[in-house]
């Protein structure tokens, strides 16, 4: 079984799928590969892999351009699901 360490993170990160890799995410640019596991605030874990794995237990693989912030909240184009916009430059 891989093990991987966890790290503080800015208030502001997002992780996102890239390339078929998850990356660090800084005002809407990809900053370094995510090779740790990150614990949200909302108790959900996200893996080097892509793997969510959400409070309940159950696990997601992230797709291609999906972003989560740190709260858990998943985004899409720079938008979270809830229609708040998130990242700047974005537009619709």
């Amino acid at each position: 079984m891989t093990q991987y360490r966890t790290a503080p993170l800015a208030a502001d990160a997002i992780v996102m799928m890239r390339d078929g890799k998850m990356m660090m995410m800084k005002d809407g640019e990809a900053t370094a590969p995510m090779d740790y596991e990150i614990t949200m605030t909302d108790g959900s874990t996200v893996m080097p892999d892509g793997t969510m794995k959400i409070k309940d237990g159950k696990e997601v693989r992230m797709k291609e351009g999906q972003m989560m912030r740190l709260n858990g909240k998943m985004m899409a184009g720079g938008m979270s699901m809830d229609g708040d916009k998130t990242l700047k430059g974005h537009t619709q």
